[in-house]
């Protein structure tokens, strides 16, 4: 391995991570708007049962991606559980000095976990991180609000067209840097 070559690899590996966002998106924008909005003045015009109505079934698009993403989570946990996987050495090991060995790696652990949150560099690391995702979270949560009130006519599903190209765009960034970066 040569020098800088941990955090290229990292950076790499991180790359893939607004894909869930991106798939995120497509569900949202396929399954759950489904295309059928009001504005107030359409809303105020209606009855209140044609109301309640047409919340009820906006409320009901999102029950079924919802319920899939469970099943699938689900099937993968129950996947996970009945896999059996390969003994390690303390496994296969007998005896007394198997039990040792494990406790010995208990502690370790925790004294490593124990040194790692007593250093300040990556205590205030870890609440960049999460406030990092925090504001991205939230911009792009607010993303097609933002585009509907500023763009006269926006639909949600255009609107949310705009977020997949801004998801997409960062993908693309993420991968451009970490090119860039063994340069």
């Amino acid at each position: 391995a040569t020098p800088g070559s941990g955090t290229r690899a990292l950076n790499f590996a991180q790359s893939f991570n607004p894909l869930g966002s991106i798939v995120g998106v497509l569900v949202g924008r396929f399954f759950i708007l489904g295309g059928r909005e009001l504005n107030n003045k359409q809303a105020e015009q209606l009855s209140a049962l044609e109301l309640a109505d047409y919340q009820h079934h906006q409320a009901a698009a999102v029950g079924m991606p919802f319920l899939t993403l469970g099943a699938v989570v689900t099937a993968i946990l129950f996947s996970f559980a009945f896999t059996e996987f390969p003994n390690t050495k303390s496994q296969q090991a007998q005896g007394e000095e198997a039990k040792a060995e494990e406790r010995l790696a208990v502690r370790s652990v925790c004294g490593s976990a124990l040194k790692l949150w007593q250093n300040r560099g990556l205590v205030h690391g870890v609440l960049a991180q999460f406030f990092y995702v925090g504001a991205q979270v939230c911009v792009w949560s607010y993303l097609i609000r933002l585009a509907q009130a500023n763009i006269p006519g926006m639909k949600e599903q255009q609107a949310a067209d705009l977020l997949l190209v801004s998801l997409v765009l960062f993908v693309a960034g993420r991968f451009v840097a970490t090119v860039l970066m063994k340069l």
